[in-house]
């Protein structure tokens, strides 16, 4: 079974997904939370420059939450035995995303700080 770190910063956001599929599946897996200190020099670690990243065991590094909640859901027996069950699965964590998205752009500004309310 291949080993999993999951890169994110230190909060639930757009990880928590695989996070929570990879619990669903009993899969162990490193989580390395990082700080926003950190991020000017983990940002030039990171393919396209952006997190989450899931890291494979083999040191392959995949961005984008939703590629890597489909590849996990998928490789867990989470994503549906049917195409029809698949798309279920996929517009109900699209669904769930466009919320997401709604929820950071209001607490954040255009460069990703929080915003003071």
């Amino acid at each position: 079974m291949p080993s999993y770190t999951i890169h994110y910063f230190n909060h639930r956001g757009r990880a928590e997904v695989c996070r929570m599929l990879l619990a669903a599946a009993g899969v162990k897996y490193n989580d390395r939370r990082i700080e926003s200190s950190e991020w000017a020099v983990m940002r030039e670690l990171m393919p396209c420059s952006m997190m989450p990243v899931l890291e494979f065991d083999d040191g392959t590094k995949i961005p984008q939450s939703m590629a890597m909640a489909r590849f996990l859901a998928t490789e867990y027996g989470f994503h549906g035995n049917t195409n029809m069950e698949k798309l279920r699965v996929d517009y109900i964590s699209d669904c769930f995303y466009d919320i997401l998205d709604d929820y950071l752009r209001m607490y954040h500004d255009e460069h990703g700080r929080m915003r003071v309310c």
